[in-house]
This record gives C-alpha cells, sequence and structure tokens, in this order.
C-alpha cells in the first residue's frame, strides 16, 4: 500500500466551521503522523489553527471571484495545489445547494489529488472517489469526523480545539467599566440569520438591570448592525463591534459570564471555550449546527417551518428570526446563569 506523504484538508467556511472541524483536524493527524497535512481556507477564520502543530500550513484561499481579477486569482491558487501533488485531500466542507457543488466540484478536479473523500452529493453526480453518506440524526462536528474517518467511524471522543490564545488578559479587552459582564453578539456572516438588533438592546437593559454589565461584539463587517451611534444603549454597556481581533474576542468570551449570540462563530467560540451560551437559532439547523459541548450551552430555536432549514442566501420576511422573543431568550440566559454561575444564594436573588 503507497504512503501517505501528502494530505489537504479543505473548507473555506467561517469560524464556526473551523472550531467544529478541529478534533477532526487532529484526528487525521493522529491517524497520519508522518504526512505533512496542509488546510486550505479563509484567511481569517483559518486563525484559529494558529497554534494547531497537527498542520504543516495554512493556505489561505482568495476572496470569492466577484470579478475577472479575483478568478484569475482563484484558479492561480488552485493551479499552484494541484502541482502540489497531494495523496489525499479531504472536502469537510458541506454541500448544500447547486452552486456550492458546482464551485466545489470545480476545486477537487483542478486539484486533482490522487484520492478525495467527502460527502455524499444531492444536487448531482458525486465528484469525489469516496462519497461519505450524510446522516441527518449527526452534529457537523461528527459528520466531519466520518469523513476524516473515510466512512468507518463518526464517534467523537473528544472535542480538542486548539485556540490561539494563552491565558486571558483582562486588561487587553478594552476598558471594561464594571465586571462581571455578558457578550452579546448580534452580528452573523448572513444576515437572515440575524435576530433583531433591537431584541439584543432589550437583552443588554434587563442585563444591566440584574448586575451584568454587556459587551457587544463582532466583526468589521457587522458594524451595520447599529447604524446609528449607540443609540438606547445602556449606559454600562460597550460596542466593540468590529474592534477586537480574534485574540481580543477569546479573551473577551473566556472572561464572560454569559454569551448570546445568533447562529454564528461567536457562539461556537464561546462553546470551545466552556462558556455558558445561549445559541438563537431561526432558519438554521439546530441539531446540525449548534453547540456541541451541551453541558453550558442552550438553544433557543424559532418555531418549525417548512422551509426550515434554509440555506439560501437572502430571504424577504425572516419570520423565523421575529417569532423568538425576547422573554424566550431572557428566560433560557437566567436559567444558565443560575445552574452554572449564580450558585450562591446571595447572588441568586438577582433573578
Amino acid at each position: 500500500m503507497k504512503k501517505t506523504n501528502k494530505i489537504l484538508i479543505v473548507h473555506t467556511g467561517g469560524l464556526g466551521d473551523m472550531l467544529m472541524s478541529q478534533p477532526s483536524v487532529n484526528a487525521l493527524r493522529r491517524d497520519n503522523q508522518d504526512a505533512t497535512i496542509d488546510f486550505l481556507g479563509r484567511p481569517g477564520p483559518m486563525q484559529v489553527f494558529a497554534s494547531n502543530k497537527g498542520l504543516s500550513r495554512l493556505i489561505p484561499f482568495p476572496s470569492s471571484p466577484k470579478n475577472i481579477a479575483n478568478s484569475f486569482k482563484v484558479l492561480a491558487r488552485l493551479a499552484e495545489l494541484r502541482l502540489r501533488r497531494y495523496d489525499e485531500l479531504y472536502l469537510f466542507q458541506p454541500i448544500l445547494n447547486k452552486e456550492s457543488c458546482r464551485r466545489l466540484g470545480l476545486l477537487v478536479k483542478i486539484i486533482n489529488a490522487g484520492k478525495s473523500i467527502g460527502r455524499k452529493n444531492c444536487f448531482g453526480s458525486d465528484f469525489v472517489n469516496l462519497a461519505v453518506p450524510e446522516n441527518a440524526d449527526l452534529h457537523e462536528v461528527e459528520r466531519m469526523m466520518s469523513v476524516a474517518k473515510k466512512g468507518l467511524c463518526v464517534s467523537v471522543a473528544e472535542t480538542d480545539f486548539c485556540l490561539p490564545f494563552a491565558v486571558p488578559n483582562l486588561a487587553e479587552t478594552g476598558k471594561i467599566a464594571h465586571i462581571p459582564y455578558a457578550v452579546l453578539s448580534p452580528g452573523g456572516t448572513k444576515k437572515f440569520r440575524r435576530w433583531p438588533a433591537e431584541n439584543f438592546i432589550e437583552l443588554s437593559h434587563r442585563l444591566t438591570v440584574s448586575g451584568l454589565d454587556t459587551v457587544f461584539v463582532g466583526d468589521k463587517s457587522e458594524r451595520d448592525v447599529f447604524p446609528g451611534k449607540d443609540e438606547g444603549f445602556p449606559l454600562r454597556a460597550q460596542n466593540l463591534i468590529g474592534r477586537t481581533d480574534l485574540h481580543g474576542l477569546c479573551r473577551l468570551i473566556k472572561a464572560a459570564r454569559l454569551v448570546i449570540a445568533n447562529d454564528s462563530g461567536t457562539m461556537h467560540l464561546a462553546n470551545a471555550l466552556d462558556v455558558p451560551v445561549v445559541g438563537i437559532f431561526g432558519s438554521g439547523d439546530a441539531v446540525r449546527t449548534g453547540p456541541y459541548r451541551r453541558g453550558k450551552a442552550r438553544i433557543v430555536d424559532s418555531s418549525p417551518m417548512a422551509c426550515k432549514p434554509c440555506y439560501d442566501a437572502i430571504c424577504d420576511s425572516m419570520l423565523c428570526m421575529k417569532s423568538i422573543s425576547v422573554d424566550s431568550v431572557w428566560n433560557t440566559a437566567k436559567e444558565l446563569l443560575v445552574n452554572h454561575i449564580y450558585r450562591d444564594e446571595d447572588e441568586r436573588t438577582h433573578y
């Protein structure tokens, strides 16, 4: 049997996808201790692998081909990868629609690894050598593990996340006037998966009254969540959206008493850091991509709808997100705080 010397892992998803893929990345390293293992992904989210010594090289994938110049950059990077002659390519990324089927199929074909392993394709013929059937009952962490194990095993014995920080340093998290505090993440890559921003403001008010300051977080692309200059913010709330890098976000979340976030990378980051987190789900699939470690995590999901789960790029109504009440999220947050944070009777009286 030919020895596997070069492996390429491919996933061009966001921060949450990178976090959920880490156990599978580590499993591949354990199974191929002498191989070179490279990872192809988006430059920002891929930084969660910065301290993962199991990967030989992090290869940034150019932004989506929105114009001819970017298209040439994508093709040049794929041609470069083709020349490396990988023995195996593991496509961790799910095939969610016809567009991703076309795009990922072209990627696999151009790179032309000796063997490609990915998921069963329901939008056309399979374009990988080994297509692992999807199991609707499994979490995304386990689905990626089934690809890493070539369909032979889907159990995840450990969620060994390798995050790019050492010890939380509150001095570097911004000018937080009062602690303890909660982190609120009202953004998300897909705008139609964002709970209404005014609901997060209401949560901030309630948390402040209950004794917790609030810190709003998000990346630079999410600054449009609050287009004004923090109108309506509680006096003890801070808007740090677009003002922290990944390392700073890790430190902020690690030191927080609670995180409330949309179905997003921030939710998965809090879960990986073992911080109590409430995930708000509308059109997404909470069974598939909810917090994997459920001990300190809770999900507030919308009512069942015929269009759920939805992987479309836009939604005009956003009925699923609008149907989730502030009270339902608030009551879930209180339960987490009481059971995992405020066990002392004096502190329980706040709630």
